[in-house]
């Protein structure tokens, strides 16, 4: 065996197979068994409500799916449609491995979304223990893939893809891979709107090394600026195609922001006042996001002092983001997105020691929110 060989065995049989495997495959089999008990809701009430009806027959490809799927089978269309709001890169990895499996383009996405979920938890293990413990990392990923929303990360949804992206740089700027963090970056860019704010945890990371190194702060600046471009410019390059096809550079971020989508931003108090104010009038769907905004809030604040600056700063921001949308719905998706947030809440369920409690309220959890969203109660 040559010493390449001998190394390359070494890497896999250090991976934390067990600690991955483990929550990955009965993360899966949660959502096998919410699929079939939303079948055996639809049939034993008799539902006749559409969206119900209609996600019974689209099951896991039901939901933002079903416009991935369109987009990398007929691509945006002529004319400017709603689906410009969802950004390029996941349809695009679907579409060339679908064409180089010849495997259903639906089916590729699929798969695509399982590994690159199956990848994060390898990555987001790496962060987790070198920044706290193995324990913590172990527990790391279980809180991902049983986290509320996780549902998206067994569908053909970009969040896979997102957290896989978000997660190889946060490792990378942390060791100073430049060009991994740069590569990484450009394509979280253009995965989702979103991935433009790692920029924000890339520009802090170096700033704050060339600042250790005694580097002059207009320097360190410069410096700092140039590992951090990548998000913008992948977000650049999603808008530039949208000028060049629609004549309208901002067309995927005003549809997002449209009244029938995510709507205008908003105060995020008012938003809460009116969510408690809509289970006096019988409608519970915002309110039932507001745990998780309590939650999320907690975890940002206990972070603050366990993790550097710039991790505090960037699930702050990408946080805010999300509660200033008048439509909470997706909250606890979007909210799963945010690896440090995930890395934290690890981090407190172990120094309190209740991990088995609260890995499994989140299964619970979990499962629940599956079968409504199968069933088209909840919008994941």
């Amino acid at each position: 065996m040559s010493s390449t060989q001998k190394k390359l065995f070494h890497r896999i049989k250090s991976l934390p197979l067990k600690e991955v495997l483990v929550p990955f495959f009965l993360s899966r089999l949660f959502v096998l068994s919410a699929l079939v008990v939303a079948h055996e809701v639809v049939i034993k009430t008799a539902a006749t409500n559409p969206k119900t009806l209609a996600l019974y027959h689209e099951r896991i490809f039901g939901w933002d799916a079903g416009y991935y799927i369109q987009i990398a089978t007929s691509g945006y269309g002529s004319h400017l449609n709603s689906s410009i709001r969802f950004f390029p890169l996941f349809p695009l990895v679907g579409k060339i491995f679908s064409l180089i499996s010849f495997i259903p383009t639906k089916y590729s996405l699929l798969i695509i979304s399982n590994v690159a979920t199956l990848a994060a938890g390898f990555v987001i293990y790496e962060i987790a223990a070198t920044k706290f413990s193995k324990k913590v990392a172990s527990l790391g990923v279980w809180i991902c893939l049983f986290a509320p929303a996780s549902y998206a990360l067994v569908a053909g949804y970009s969040d896979s893809l997102l957290i896989l992206l978000e997660s190889v740089v946060i490792l990378a700027a942390t060791k100073r891979r430049t060009a991994i963090v740069l590569a990484a970056g450009f394509l979280a860019g253009l995965d989702r709107p979103t991935g433009v704010v790692l920029s924000i945890f890339i520009f802090f990371e170096y700033l704050t090394y060339f600042h250790r190194q005694k580097v002059p702060i207009l320097k360190s600046i410069f410096r700092a600026l140039l590992p951090s471009i990548g998000p913008g410019l992948g977000t650049v390059t999603f808008l530039s195609y949208a000028l060049y096809r629609y004549h309208d550079f901002f067309a995927p971020l005003s549809t997002q922001l449209g009244t029938n989508h995510r709507g205008s931003f908003t105060d995020p108090f008012v938003n809460a006042v009116d969510s408690v104010k809509e289970v006096f009038t019988g409608h519970i769907g915002s309110f039932m996001h507001l745990p998780w905004v309590v939650v999320a809030i907690f975890i940002l604040m206990l972070g603050i002092k366990k993790v550097p600056f710039n991790w505090s700063l960037y699930a702050g921001v990408s946080l805010i983001l999300i509660l200033i949308s008048k439509n909470l719905d997706g909250f606890e998706r979007y909210l799963g997105d945010i690896v440090p947030l995930l890395v934290v809440g690890a981090y407190e369920t172990d120094k309190v020691k209740q991990e088995k409690i609260v890995v499994m309220l989140l299964a619970v959890t979990m499962m629940t929110y599956s079968v409504l969203a199968l069933l088209g109660v909840y919008t994941p």
